[in-house]
């Protein structure tokens, strides 16, 4: 929401608290409609860009978001892996432990 509506305050999107939008003189107000053309239009005696996307463009974006998701999944299992992996190299050296302790009679 932010990405496209960049005038937006983001701490009244979270909490609903103060102003929607920031107050900063001179600046362009930038919307974003799905549709297909670029507008400008006068707002209060300001000027505000208006960007328009199409379906194609969300249907894109939405793509890239599952590719970034679907690596982040596949970084996470490997993650998994390397700590099941750890986990079983730290139980293998405590088992070496009581074996060579075993093997020279000493409790430490």
């Amino acid at each position: 929401m932010l990405k496209h509506f960049s005038n937006v305050d983001a701490y009244w999107l979270v909490t609903g608290e103060g102003k929607p939008f920031k107050e900063e003189a001179g600046d362009l107000q930038t919307q974003t409609n799905v549709s297909g053309k670029k507008n400008a239009v006068n707002i209060a005696g300001g000027k505000a860009t208006q960007n328009n996307y199409s379906i194609t463009d969300c249907e894109k974006e939405r793509d890239t978001y599952r590719a970034e998701r679907d690596l982040a999944r596949q970084e996470a299992q490997s993650l998994r892996e390397q700590l099941a992996l750890k986990d079983a190299l730290i139980a293998a050296k405590d088992e070496m432990l009581v074996l060579l302790r075993g093997g020279y009679n000493r409790p430490n």
